[in-house]
């Protein structure tokens, strides 16, 4: 037997009983709040949130009483999305395209600002005609066709804001930045710096000034630094790459500082603190285990605090622990039990912080701290409807594998089950750039309080566990990332109270893609596959869809998958589905870009000439993944009923 490493959470693990049976649409809803940004002077709250339509919208609230002030909607086919106060009464706001429920939404490139009371609504940068707000309108003065956003509040300039510019590319090396100078009353630029390096980063000081960027040699990958001296650029280091590279972070510790993460040759990252002008660079943190997941920051001065990582359960390294947000924060840490406590914006004097908590069985609450008088006030949450209800727990696990590698996940069981369970596989999307965190998740809480276990694998190509364990899943999606996932469920029958006659495997995207691939490689262990918006034939990827429509991601394909036609078959499930030996259920949208239909058409058709028993819900209008509410509870129920035939407590 694998030997196994567990977490145990200090607060406990074990969750109550489930009562009562939640409702499908309670899983199937948006979260209604996403983010909030307090205004500098701690008056107002720009909250992004759903509304009854599922789209997003910027609600401005009054920060005493919570009521609605003013709201910005979607217009014109895009959703305003990020919002940034950039004075006391005004904040901008980027504008995204929202294609399936899967994508984050797509910035779109475009601006708009708006006041705290709904007044001075317009468009600083823009793309489309449509969106001008009046006859009169022409438009703002400027001729910006790219992706922008606000990196500084220029103190000493209120009506103006510094801005971060790409041009719309198609390749990487296309992404050189610029940073303008943008009015905010009528959109007129002006040009302040073109980045000397690909994928630039700019260190700004407390004013504004530019003062160094930090970006990528395009020929050797070296990590440089140039100064900004009398606007011209002087090269003034060089950080040799390192077998594996070092990445310059966004996140700076003044003017003088930058944050480096080093990716090992066999690890996960290490994180230096890197001297601009001494051109010294010292290790400030290594975990051993896992990459960063992100800063707690000053929200007024954007300085570093301590480093967020997530072995299993969420941690805190701290960089700075007298500053007294850092005390704040621990103490906070502490109060919600080991949650995962974030803050994520703060008023301009320090006093008033907006705090979000997260953890497995809570998808978000919004609080107000007061940095003066040490009182928290919740105002808000994620999903309101679902206080209350006793959602799963999760427990953070981890085995080793045949080859000897360790591999994580989670596995999450309703208490409410007698006796041995049945379990449901679900394997993340990506399969690189992602993974499993001790979060909630809709699919996951909606299979738990229907009786079923969920095991979450953190397979081998998943990301946050250094470069080497990612690229390990390069040219292996169809054997040795799939193996990880037998074998994790292997271990949960032999460990974790898992029925091993009631097991099915359901996923998303690349997930979607496992869960017919699996069966493949392991006919006997499960007893039906699900896939959603899955990728079936790997050879399709290279000419269908959007994919091969942008250079880096045919980068990308190039290196996760190749373009050996043998290879590409033997991985592709709609090329093997003779060797299929449980039923199926595919899922996906007809309009679809990411995995086109045709992916669909093509495992279903090889399903059929097969004659193997296969399901099949297609919705029209909906994309990678379902957006609108009702297609999104069709899609649970048919998954729920399909589950209930072949795993349920009445299948054969």
């Amino acid at each position: 037997m694998r030997r196994l490493i567990f977490g145990v959470l200090l607060f406990g693990l074990c969750a109550s009983v489930i009562a009562k049976e939640i409702p499908i649409e309670s899983f199937a809803k948006k979260r209604k709040y996403e983010d909030v940004q307090i205004s500098p002077t701690g008056d107002y709250l720009a909250v992004e949130m759903h509304d009854e339509n599922s789209r997003r919208v910027i609600a401005v609230l009054r920060t005493s009483d919570m009521e609605l002030v003013s709201y910005l909607p979607p217009a014109g086919g895009t959703e305003p999305v990020n919002p940034v106060w950039v004075t006391d009464n005004s904040f901008i706001s980027q504008l995204s395209i929202t294609h399936g429920d899967l994508e984050s939404p797509r910035l779109n490139g475009e601006l708009v600002i708006m006041n705290a009371d709904g007044s001075g609504r317009k468009m600083l940068t823009q793309n489309r005609r449509e969106l001008l707000t009046s006859n009169r309108d022409r438009g703002p003065k400027n001729n910006l066709q790219g992706y922008s956003e606000v990196i500084h509040n220029l103190p000493s300039k209120p009506d103006k804001v510094l801005i971060k510019y790409f041009e719309f590319a198609t390749t990487r090396r296309d992404k050189t930045p610029k940073v303008y100078e943008l009015n905010i009353n009528d959109g007129r630029v002006r040009r302040i710096a073109v980045a000397p390096s690909y994928w630039g980063e700019f260190i700004l000081s407390p004013e504004g000034e530019i003062t160094h960027s930090v970006g990528t040699d395009k020929d050797t990958f070296d990590v440089v630094v140039h100064s900004f001296v009398e606007k011209k650029w002087e090269l003034t280091g060089r950080l040799s790459q390192h077998e594996e590279g070092t990445v310059p972070i966004a996140s700076t510790l003044g003017a003088e500082e930058i944050i480096l993460a080093e990716k090992s040759k066999d690890g996960p990252e290490k994180l230096y603190r890197y001297d601009l002008k001494g051109r010294k660079k010292k290790l400030i943190y290594s975990h051993g285990r896992v990459d960063h997941r992100g800063f707690l920051r000053d929200p007024v001065t954007g300085k570093p605090l301590a480093i967020h990582f997530e072995p299993g359960y969420p941690d805190v390294a701290l960089l700075d622990s007298s500053h007294p947000i850092t005390q704040a924060y621990v103490s906070l840490f502490h109060a919600f039990g080991g949650q995962r406590v974030e803050i994520i914006s703060g008023s301009r004097d320090g006093r008033k912080l907006v705090i979000k908590v997260t953890a497995d069985n809570e998808p978000g609450q919004f609080h107000l701290y007061d940095a003066e008088s040490k009182e928290l006030r919740y105002i808000l949450a994620s999903k309101p409807w679902l206080q209350g209800e006793s959602l799963a727990r999760s427990e953070a696990v981890e085995f080793e594998a045949s080859d000897g590698r360790k591999i994580a996940g989670f596995l999450t069981r309703s208490e409410g089950g007698k006796g041995l369970l049945p379990l449901v596989v679900k394997p993340h999307g990506g399969p690189h750039g992602v993974r499993d965190y001790w979060e909630y998740d809709d699919d996951v809480q909606m299979l738990a309080s229907r009786g079923f276990a969920v095991l979450q694998v953190n397979f081998r190509g998943s990301a946050g566990y250094g470069n080497a364990f990612e690229t390990a899943g390069f040219h292996q999606w169809g054997d040795r990332v799939q193996k990880d996932i037998i074998e994790a469920t292997r271990w949960a029958i032999e460990s974790r109270n898992i029925d091993p006659d009631r097991i099915c495997i359901f996923g998303a995207s690349f997930g979607g893609y496992s869960a017919l691939m699996s069966p493949i490689l392991a006919p006997d262990l499960f007893r039906c596959a699900i896939g959603f918006a899955g990728v079936y034939d790997l050879e399709l990827m290279w000419s269908d869809g959007d994919m091969p429509e942008y250079g880096s991601v045919l980068d990308y394909l190039e290196d996760a998958v190749g373009r050996d036609p043998t290879e590409l078959a033997r991985y592709s499930p709609a090329r093997n589905a003779q060797k299929i030996t449980v039923p199926v259920l595919l899922i996906h949208g007809r309009e679809d870009e990411r995995a086109p239909i045709s992916q669909f058409d093509q495992m279903r058709r090889a399903l059929r000439k097969a004659e193997k028993p296969v399901e099949s819900l297609v919705v029209k209008g909906e994309g990678h993944g379902f957006y609108l509410l009702e297609n999104r509870v069709a899609a649970y129920r048919k998954v729920l009923a399909f589950l209930e035939s072949h795993i349920g407590e009445r299948a054969p």
